[in-house]
Formats: structure tokens, C-alpha cells, sequence
């Protein structure tokens, strides 16, 4: 059973609301299959599982008073059960609190209540790439949708190294992700607003450099001066 929350706990698509991924079926899918060949269960038993390990937490959790403070080391003080998997699915814990508890109740893994959208369905060009000897590789995925092949077409295409520097940015972003989800709630929110106040910071500075320069007129003027003194 730890492997099993182990591994959903690898892949925040299939009980993370926010994640792009969420319900999709595709990713979906493929990411019970993934699960089966690690635990040496079937998807459906897997599924089937994960859902009663769900549901027992969110009643574990809802016997804690209202007021204890919103955060795990508060919450596991709090706690008074015995049930040995709450310390290990902590991370559903923004899920069903402090008051939001149809959160956890709207996530559905059956395949027939997963989410097809047309954008990311039968018209998603969807790779998976994984390393299947080893249980701990994360999973990657690359999907574009038709929908949005045909709009690039419409879109003038940017130069090559704007691409490049946008994609390098994006693949720093992705690769702190896995690092980032090893936080607690708590650590979370806290270096999000660290973040955010450097690029706010950044930000601030880039503008004030800005305003300091003078107009485009002016430096016209000062450069026709010159050429006459």
C-alpha cells in the first residue's frame, strides 16, 4: 500500500485539481498503467484502492477540530487516530481543507468520469516518455493540440532565439517542479511569496533603469547638437 501511495504521489495529475493534466484521459491512463506495471497490481485495483485510501483520509481528517491550524505538523499533532497511511498521504491535505472538502470530493479516476476535452483527446499529439526499469522515474509529457497546430500557422513565427530563450526559461520553471512538490504546504506558500517578491523586486528595478533614461526625442536632438559643435 505505501508503493501504491508512493506512486500516486509521483504523478499530481491524477488527484491535483491545478495541475494542466488533470482528468485528462489520455495522461490519465497511461499513468494507471505505469502504476499497475510498478505495484504488480492491475489499474483497476489500483484505481479501486487509491479511491478507499482517498475517502479514509478525508474522514480521518475531518475528525480533527476546525480550529487546529491548516498545516501538517499541526494537523499530525492534532490527530488522534491510528490509522498508519495518514502521516503518508499528507499531501492531500489542501484538498479537503480547511473548509473546501467538495475539493477532494469532485476528483473521480474512474476511465468513464475522466475529462476528454477535444483539445486533449483524439486530437492531442501525446508522447510518454519513461523509464520502465526504474519505479522512481518521474513521468514526462509533450502534447500539443491540433487546435493549436492550426492557430501557429495563423501566427507569425518568432525568430529562433527568441524560441530558445523562451524554451530555456520554461525548462528551468518544469525542472524545479519535482523539488517543489516535495514541500510541504506550508514551505510552498512561503516560496511562492519569496518568488514572488524577487520578481516583483526585479521587476521594479528593470522600470525605475527605465524611467531614468531620457526620451527618444531628446537623445535625437542632443546627437543633431552635436554634429554642428
Amino acid at each position: 500500500m505505501d508503493l501504491l501511495i508512493s506512486e500516486v504521489k509521483k504523478r499530481p495529475a491524477l488527484w491535483d485539481k491545478t495541475h494542466k493534466f488533470y482528468r485528462h484521459r489520455v495522461y490519465g491512463e497511461k499513468s494507471w498503467d505505469a502504476i499497475s506495471k510498478v505495484t504488480g497490481i492491475s489499474s483497476k485495483h489500483a484505481k479501486d484502492k487509491w479511491k478507499n485510501l482517498r475517502d479514509h483520509f478525508k474522514r480521518e481528517v475531518h475528525k480533527i477540530p476546525d480550529l487546529v491550524e491548516n498545516d501538517p505538523i499541526s494537523l499530525r499533532n492534532a490527530y488522534t487516530g491510528k490509522w498508519k497511511y495518514f502521516p503518508s498521504l499528507m499531501f492531500l491535505i489542501d484538498l479537503v481543507r480547511p473548509l473546501d472538502s467538495t475539493r477532494l470530493d469532485d476528483i473521480e479516476l474512474d476511465n468513464d468520469s475522466i475529462k476528454n476535452d477535444e483539445g486533449n483527446d483524439h486530437g492531442a499529439d501525446f508522447e510518454m516518455y519513461r523509464d520502465e526499469d526504474s519505479s522512481s522515474s518521474p513521468l514526462a509529457f509533450n502534447s500539443r493540440t491540433s487546435s493549436e497546430a492550426s492557430n501557429s500557422k495563423n501566427e507569425p513565427r518568432s525568430s529562433e532565439n527568441d524560441k530558445h530563450i523562451d524554451d530555456s526559461d520554461l525548462y528551468y520553471l518544469q525542472s524545479l517542479l519535482p523539488y517543489f512538490k516535495e514541500l510541504s504546504p506550508l514551505r510552498k506558500l512561503q516560496v511562492r511569496k519569496q518568488f514572488e517578491n524577487v520578481l516583483i523586486g526585479e521587476l521594479a528595478a528593470a522600470t525605475a533603469e527605465a524611467s531614468q533614461l531620457p526620451p527618444t526625442d531628446t537623445i535625437i536632438k542632443l546627437e543633431h547638437s552635436a554634429q554642428f559643435d
